[in-house]
């Protein structure tokens, strides 16, 4: 009974692990995805009609940021923070593996 409850406790164990790391490889992917396009979007706000707007470009750059309008530029930047933050967490998980599976 002991080894069936171990069994039972490894392999689910294992199948949440296996779903975590499903899970994040998805999340990567929407937040580069849309951290691209926050970065693309906030680019196209300094490019009007074909031409590079240096005012507006310049007052992004020195962080002045209009309320009224959404900040393409740090949801870009934030999404990409999250890609990151995923990404090292995933190396931390499989370095954890790689260490408790060498131990055995």
């Amino acid at each position: 009974t002991t080894t069936t409850t171990t069994t039972t406790t490894t392999k689910t164990s294992e199948e949440a692990s296996e779903l975590y790391s499903q899970v994040s490889l998805f999340r990567m992917a929407s937040d580069f995805h849309w951290g691209i396009w926050g970065i693309l979007q906030a680019a196209g706000e300094v490019v009007l009609d074909g031409s590079f707007q240096r005012e507006g470009a310049m007052a992004r750059l020195e962080g002045e940021v209009d309320l009224d309008k959404w900040d393409y530029l740090r949801y870009g930047k934030n999404r990409l923070e999250g890609y990151r933050f995923v990404q090292e967490g995933l190396a931390f998980l499989d370095a954890i593996k790689l260490a408790l599976h060498c131990t055995k």
